[in-house]
Formats: structure tokens, sequence, C-alpha cells
């Protein structure tokens, strides 16, 4: 089913895109932009995740976002300072469908490498002790509102769900809110 799923998609988009070749140029719909993140403090979390995205009409757009997040926390436990430090990155390919001219539904598969060592709480990876990450995968589906400056330019906010949440999720929460620019 996500296969026949994901033919559909990519179907969609081939067959959006190459009507809407005819009327404008390839570069004409990209759009660019990103989030960028920063707390500091007893935990310090500096994230950085730039996006290229393409209009495949005024309404859909498809995309990609590279994410990266480093963390570092220190932290007692029984009478112990723990000096915690990790480095999360991946990507994540993005639908968004403007419902009306703010308003959004967004869906996200995201992938990203985490240390074994800190996230791996299900201990799925102890059978390779020599396996120091693994691939953590999060679909998201949710909703949205952008400030439109432009037909590309907005500022962005998404609240999504992850269901695929688990034990070995880099998030405290299914819930997760998103925002950013385009322009």
């Amino acid at each position: 089913m996500k296969k026949l799923f994901l033919i559909f998609l990519i179907t969609l988009s081939i067959s959006t895109i190459a009507q809407n070749e005819q009327n404008t140029r390839f570069s004409d719909n990209l759009f660019f932009g990103g989030g960028l993140g920063l707390s500091f403090g007893n935990m310090t979390n500096i994230e950085i995740s730039p996006l290229v995205g393409y209009m495949l009409t005024e309404d859909f757009h498809a995309g990609l976002q590279i994410r990266y997040q480093y963390i570092r926390a220190n932290y007692y436990y029984n009478s112990y300072l723990y000096d915690f430090r990790t480095d999360i990155f991946g990507a994540a390919p993005f639908l968004r469908y403007f419902v009306l001219d703010e308003y959004y539904l967004i869906s996200e598969f995201e992938l990203l490498s985490l240390e074994t060592e800190y996230f791996d709480v299900l201990n799925l990876y102890d059978n390779n002790p020599d396996k120091e990450r693994f691939i953590y995968t999060g679909v998201f589906v949710g909703a949205g509102y952008a400030q439109r400056f432009s037909e590309k330019s907005m500022i962005y906010f998404s609240v999504l769900y992850n269901l695929n949440e688990s034990s070995n999720s880099p998030y405290s929460s299914p819930l997760v809110v998103r925002t950013g620019i385009n322009f």
C-alpha cells in the first residue's frame, strides 16, 4: 500500500511539473528557506535546517529540508555529572498543500542519523555493537499557517504529529512544532 501511494505521489508530481513547464521556466517555481534554532543554558541546542522546494502548482509544494542539530547538556545522576553531547543530522522530504490562502496541510518523511549510545532506548541495535549510529524514521502529518509576503516569500508555522513515534525518537513528544521562512 505504501509503495502504491508513493508511486501515485511521484506520478502526480511529475505530471504537474510537466504541465507547469509548458507555461514557466523551472527556476521560476523554485523556493528556498529553512529554519534556525538556538538555545543556551544547562542545555545547548543549535539547529540549522535549510530547505529547497518547488511549487508544483500555486497551492501544492514539494521540497527537501536538510536537518542538523547539535545538543549538549550537563546533568546530575546519582551525584555524578554527565556531559551529554551529540550530533543529529538527516533529511526530510515534504509535501505542502494550501487549502486556503494562508492555511495548509503538510506531510514529512524524516530520516535522521542518531547515535546508538544515546537514542537506542529499545536496544534494537544490540546485535551489532560496532554500529555507532542508526537511522530513525519519522512520518509526520499536520497543518500550518503561512504569512505570505509574495508568491514564494513567507513565514510559516506548522504543527505536526509523528505517526511513527517510538522510544528511540529524538523528540520528547509525538507533537512537533516547526517554524521557518521561504523566499
